[in-house]
């Protein structure tokens, strides 16, 4: 019976995980709908799932196979085609050209390119090789509420752009296949060596989010990649993964 009930733990952090594609479902929705500060919240709710589950499976010893594989198939659906989807009905209300829609999916093909890499690799505990997608997804989705609950002008007009939409949406996308280090938030202790980074990185979070409310959202992210960056060169002479 024990034997039995230890097999079944698996389906504790793969329950949260179908929530994360419940999410990432939702999103396509509401998009669709029009609905766009909606689709962007499901973004943000999914990303919560998808922190969750790992933690959950750590917690109770469940990790497993099937919830690896279950967690990517969510992943690209929540963090790949949802935000690429939202930014295409945004764009295609907005007025925007064709080919400018046609770039908004390229975090999604990344996204998945990227998930299948990460699912052979070999995973170091204290780094992920580029950005992870649902850093990418944030990005976008915290751009996308950032311009429904501000009413910056400075926000608009920048949006308002089509150079704007194309840096982003290429810039994620290279950000997420690029061999770079980026730092894990997975903490092992709360000592301030060998975790200065995460650090460094919640604090500055915290200030910016303190002072810009909604649009920190873009901007912690674009912090966590800067700070990234820092971290990969500082350990340059570490190989970056292993097929």
């Amino acid at each position: 019976m024990a034997k039995s009930k230890h097999s079944a733990r698996w389906m504790i952090p793969s329950g949260i995980t179908m929530m994360n594609w419940c999410a990432g479902v939702f999103a396509l929705v509401a998009a669709s709908l029009n609905m766009y500060l909606e689709a962007a919240l499901f973004i943000v709710a999914a990303s919560m799932f998808d922190l969750f589950d790992g933690l959950v499976a750590r917690l109770i010893d469940a990790r497993s196979k099937i919830g690896v594989e279950l967690d990517s198939l969510a992943d690209a659906i929540s963090f790949g085609l949802a935000p690429s989807f939202l930014m295409y009905r945004l764009l295609l209300d907005w007025g925007f050209s064709t080919w400018m829609l046609f770039l908004v999916f390229l975090p999604a093909a990344a996204a998945v390119i990227r998930l299948a890499l990460f699912n052979v690799r070999h995973h170091a505990k204290n780094h992920f090789v580029g950005m992870a997608a649902p850093a990418s997804a944030l990005f976008h989705a915290g751009i996308i509420l950032s311009i429904y609950l501000t009413n910056y002008d400075w926000l608009l007009q920048m949006t308002a752009s089509s150079i704007f939409w194309l840096v982003t949406c290429v810039s994620t996308a290279i950000l997420m296949l690029v061999p770079i280090r980026m730092f894990s938030l997975k903490i092992d202790g709360l000592s301030w060596k060998g975790n200065q980074f995460v650090w460094i990185f919640l604090a500055a979070a915290v200030v910016l989010i303190i002072l810009f409310q909604f649009v920190a959202l873009p901007m912690v992210i674009v912090l966590y990649v800067v700070l990234s960056f820092v971290h990969h060169f500082i350990n340059a002479h570490d190989k970056p993964y292993e097929l």
